[in-house]
């Protein structure tokens, strides 16, 4: 949901409707991955900056997951707020897990290429170029990984 909605609409829509539908006591929780990858090689840096530039010109933060605590705070409705940050590796060499997240970032990724192209100023096809080298970084030398951020409170 991190590329899906502004931070206008998390706090006007997504987490009161959350709060809404949750009986007094129930938990509400949200679970995201940061858009901003650590251990990235250049050309993955690249290509997440041209993902951020994009979703900016749409209006959405892509690093919603630093105010999502604080945002369900403030709604004065969530007690007991939570998180845990556990690491997502991209690539194969961190297993099968890390094989299958890079494998679906870069099919999402690609899905984009004329938008993310564009954001970043080159053609689609430059962009599939480094594409394929970000992938390739992943494995090779920067053993690339992101935050996946779990959150959660009570309802009062």
């Amino acid at each position: 949901m991190s590329m899906a909605f502004t931070e206008k609409e998390w706090e006007e829509v997504v987490i009161p409707e959350m709060i809404r539908i949750t009986k007094s006591g129930g938990f509400i929780e949200i679970m995201e991955f940061d858009l901003l990858p650590r251990n990235a090689g250049p050309n993955y840096l690249k290509v997440t900056n041209g993902l951020l530039k994009e979703l900016q010109s749409r209006g959405i933060n892509g690093r919603i997951t630093e105010l999502l605590s604080e945002m369900m705070e403030s709604t004065k409705s969530i007690v007991n707020i939570q998180q845990e940050i556990r690491t997502l590796p991209l690539g194969s060499w961190d297993g099968e897990v890390g094989k299958k997240h890079q494998e679906s970032m870069m099919i999402l990724l690609g899905n984009f290429a004329p938008q993310l192209a564009r954001a970043i100023g080159i053609t689609t096809y430059e962009f599939n170029e480094l594409l394929e080298k970000a992938r390739k970084e992943m494995e090779d030398e920067w053993k690339t990984f992101v935050n996946f951020l779990r959150i959660w409170g009570q309802k009062v």
